[in-house]
């Protein structure tokens, strides 16, 4: 189905639901999930935020999937959010990926990812890791191409491969 939410769309989960209106969580390991937290946010008061500093075990994976977009009157698609992590040690190569699916997310095209230490935006740290308003980085990936642009049914998924990592979070 087209999606409903308007472009330009800004989602600072001040007053979201996740999982619901229309984001969707999937925690295919039963412990920590992505959830909305007050503990840091690069803007306003809130950001999602996954807990890996104790409790997501090595190769576990989360995913955050987003409402879905109508594009049809769109050129010249970016899309960009805020990330926050720290690793736990030197070694830590967790990977943070984000998909895009054109059909309701049916099929998924990988248009980002960074691992490790060019994913960090602090120092490592064995404690639980909140960034401070400086350690938040904006990403923005181009999703100017026809592939994404013009079509009715754009969806984004966030997926964290967590190895030995820290806290992520996302505003």
């Amino acid at each position: 189905t087209p999606g409903t939410n308007v472009i330009p769309y800004t989602e600072s989960f001040e007053t979201a639901t996740v999982p619901g209106n229309d984001w969707e969580v999937i925690n295919t390991n039963n412990n920590n999930a992505w959830s909305i937290t007050s503990t840091a946010a690069a803007t306003g008061t809130k950001s999602m935020r996954l807990v890996n500093q104790a409790g997501n075990g090595s190769g576990s994976i989360d995913q955050l999937i987003t409402p879905t977009f109508d594009l049809s009157n769109v050129t010249g698609t970016q899309f960009s959010f805020k990330v926050a992590f720290a690793p736990k040690n030197a070694n830590d190569s967790s990977e943070l990926h984000v998909y895009f699916s054109n059909n309701c997310g049916n099929s998924w095209s990988q248009r980002y990812v960074k691992t490790g230490s060019t994913l960090a935006t602090a120092s490592a740290t064995t404690s639980s890791f909140v960034p401070t308003s400086s350690q938040w980085r904006t990403e923005t990936i181009n999703l100017s191409s026809s592939t994404f642009s013009g079509k009715p049914s754009i969806r984004a998924r966030f997926e964290f491969v967590n190895y030995v990592g820290n806290n992520i979070y996302i505003d």
